[in-house]
Formats: C-alpha cells, structure tokens, sequence
C-alpha cells in the first residue's frame, strides 16, 4: 500500500507553530548564540544527536545571548519568484499536482517600495510573461487582473511593506501575508478562466455570399448573409450580338452593363472593367446554369443588367435571374 504525507500537512504543522506563540496560553521560544570555544576540530564538529546531554545541558553552558520569539517575529514563508522579463509561468490549476514546486505565482516591487503577489490564472499559452503586473493598475476585489501586452490574466493575492520585505525576505524566500480584500471578495466554485485544451478547426471559414440585410431584426450590429455556394443563372436564348447561350462546362465571369446603360459596348463586348462576380459551371444548357464556387455579389447585382461570359469559350449571354440553391443562413439575432 502506498502512502503520501501530503504538503497541506506541512502547512498545518506551520500554522499550528505560529498559532502556539500568537494564542493566549502560548507557548515560549528563544533563539540563541553560543559555542564561543573551538571544537576539537573546527573543520569537523561532533554531529548533533538527541540525547538529553546535546539537547538540554551542552547547549546551556554554551548559550551566550538569546531572543524571545514574539508575533512580530515569525512568518510564514513563499517561494520569492520575482518576476523576470521572458520567462513563462505556469498557470494555476486545481487538478496540477505539481503545483507547489511551480512558478504560479510573482512578487512585484511596487514603486512605493512595497511588494505584491500575483497569481497567474492565464499563461497565453505557454508564452513568455512580457508585462510586469502591478497593484496599481488593479484593485483587490477585481476578479481578474489582465495585462495588455503578453495576454497575461494575474491575480492579486497580497502585498508586503518594504520594512516587512527587509527584515524577512531572502535569496529565495519573502514572508506570506493574507489580505482580507481578497479573501473576503473571492467566489468558492468561481470559473475565472477556460483553458481551451482542443480548439477544433475550421472555426474562421466563412460562407461565399453576399449581404442581403445589414439590419436583422432592427438590430444594426446584426447582417444577414445568403450563401451563394451554388445558383442557378436562367438565361435568354440569345444575347444582342447574337452568341449562343449554350456555355459549356467552365469557369465564367458575371460582367455589369456600362455608364449609359447598355450591356455591350460598339464592339459587342460586355463591360469587363465591371466584374460582378465569378464561378465555374457543372451543368449547362440552353437557358439555365448551374454555378459554384461562386465569388462575388450576385443577389443584389440587377440580375436583367449582367452578361455571362466563358472565360475560356467567349461566349455571351444575358442573365434573367439568379436562385440561390443553399438559401439564406440563420437570420437569428444575438446568435
């Protein structure tokens, strides 16, 4: 059977030592200096053991000077992790077993000379912290603190004064302090980030078509879009130069008419400078077209002022109308 001592055990130890000196009937600790004699080999003292002769009358009749160890002198200790430019930080989760030996979290000197404490929530995916979080540009009751610049989302945990910092502090270490605004204005149960593990594909593809209603429902912020996947071009039977409308199998441009109105110009071609759309016909015959991948604003060009031209064959005809066949897309507004 596997065992674990678990970190909060360790926690509670530590608490549970600072509460014995903070409570009523509380317990006596001093430190103290001694030993100002040599050893009989300085470069190797004897090792301390647990006999009561080590433990109690050695360290007396070596005692110099001692201190008693009041509230004001104990405190519980974090991991320092100043923060530094490029480094990335591990984001917190409740499910990370490892966390405790992760950088999650920053202090930040203030320039008043204090020190904060932030908790990354949101690491922007791995990349590197760019922007140093500070107190003064979020407040302790924010839910979330988001920088600007690396995407980062902090939150403000507590601060430490710069006597506080002094006195306590060390190579790796700063004294942990806890600030009633936070705590009083956390959510148990609050999601504050979602961390999308898989994105899917394919979420920025768009349909070909055109806008038909840029005010759905009254609401301006809203378009209606009609997909023009696919249509159907009928057409006359012959256009005014006389070509055949029987356009085979092809990729076509759908052409405007010119400034004064006509469709074609003293040479019998269509006002290329006016290109409407384009697509490719799958199926053809006398008087109707079936066209796809079709690029280009169809439904709201004047359907009896295009002309269809083969881009490979050249051949003319004047459409009569266009039908949609994918229809219009959902027209719901706030969707």
């Amino acid at each position: 059977m596997g065992k674990l001592v678990k970190s909060e055990l360790n926690t509670h130890n530590a608490k549970q030592f600072v509460e014995s000196i903070n409570e009523t009937a509380n317990s006596l600790y001093y430190v103290y200096i001694g030993k100002h004699t040599a050893f009989p080999n300085d470069l190797s003292p004897p090792t301390a053991n647990n006999s009561n002769e080590s433990s109690f009358y050695q360290q007396y009749r070596d005692m110099i000077y001692g201190k008693q160890i009041t509230t004001s002198d104990v405190k519980h200790m974090v991991d320092k992790n100043a923060w530094s430019n490029g480094t990335v930080y591990a984001q917190y989760s409740h499910k990370d077993g490892g966390l405790k030996d992760k950088k999650f979290f920053v202090s930040v000197e203030e320039a008043n000379g204090n020190y904060s404490v932030f908790k990354c929530l949101f690491n922007n995916k791995g990349a590197p912290s760019t922007d140093e979080p500070t107190k003064t540009e979020t407040q302790a009751n924010d839910t979330l603190y988001i920088t600007t610049a690396d995407k980062y989302q902090w939150k403000y945990m507590f601060d430490i004064t710069g006597d506080e910092y002094a006195k306590f502090n060390t190579a790796d270490k700063i004294p942990f302090k806890e600030d009633t605004a936070v705590t009083g204005n956390a959510v148990s149960g609050a999601v504050d980030v979602v961390d999308v593990i898989s994105g899917g594909t394919r979420y920025k593809s768009v349909a070909n078509g055109v806008v038909t209603d840029a005010t759905v429902g009254g609401n301006n912020l809203m378009i209606e879009i009609a997909s023009l996947v696919s249509a159907n071009l009928a057409l006359t039977n012959t256009t005014s130069n006389g070509s055949n409308s029987a356009i085979g199998v092809e990729k076509i441009d759908l052409l405007g008419k010119f400034a004064n109105g006509d469709l074609y110009d003293g040479n019998t071609d269509p006002n290329t400078a006016n290109n409407i759309a384009n697509g490719v016909v799958v199926v053809a015959n006398s008087t109707v077209l079936k066209v796809v991948d079709i690029a280009g604003d169809m439904l709201n060009a004047n359907s009896t002022n295009v002309v269809v031209k083969g881009q490979i064959t050249g051949v003319l005809s004047q459409v009569s109308s266009v039908t949609s066949d994918t229809g219009s897309l959902s027209s719901n507004t706030d969707l």
